[in-house]
């Protein structure tokens, strides 16, 4: 089970709907601890363990590496190299969630490998001194589509909004 983003979705739910969801996550989260500390883990539920175990194995199973000179944080993929989409007039984007705003080529003048570097190196620029001292790095999913999203305004050097950050660490 995973959280999509639907930020550009009509969200139909309430505030008190909202609070309710998240008192309810809570609930399972204690019931899990719970069954955990009393030896029960293998009574629980299998929507109580779908919702709470993968981000514990993610947790569990994150690299502990030194970090590189550059490094994305957890969420991105390869751009061009790992998923690639075209849009309906041909051009090349990381992926469908990226908006108008980050180019890898086309189909007339191909995959411009340049592109997926420079992309790289922009991304890094931009989050670099906000994410190098995060305890969630390796476990972030911010990506290029979250980047795009500042793009969109013609700030490429524009970082990730802290409340995404915020949600990312709070959901860690």
């Amino acid at each position: 089970m995973n959280f999509a983003n639907l930020q550009s979705q009509q969200w139909p739910a309430s505030e008190d709907e909202l609070k309710v969801l998240g008192n309810q996550l809570k609930t399972f989260k204690e019931q899990y601890l719970a069954a955990i500390a009393n030896g029960q883990g293998d009574q629980l539920g299998l929507v109580t363990k779908s919702l709470i175990e993968p981000a514990l194995f993610r947790l569990h199973h994150r690299s502990r590496a030194p970090l590189a000179k550059t490094y994305t944080p957890g969420g991105n993929c390869e751009p061009g190299g790992r998923k690639l989409h075209v849009t309906t007039d041909g051009r090349f984007q990381p992926c469908e969630s990226t908006g108008d705003y980050l180019n890898l080529g086309n189909i007339d003048l191909g995959l411009q490998a340049e592109s997926g570097q420079k992309l790289k190196e922009d991304f890094f620029k931009t989050v670099h001194q906000k994410c190098e001292t995060c305890w969630a790095l390796r476990q972030c999913g911010i990506c290029y589509a979250n980047w795009a999203e500042s793009c969109a305004a013609g700030n490429f050097s524009h970082p990730i909004p802290e409340s995404l950050c915020k949600q990312i660490k709070n959901r860690t």
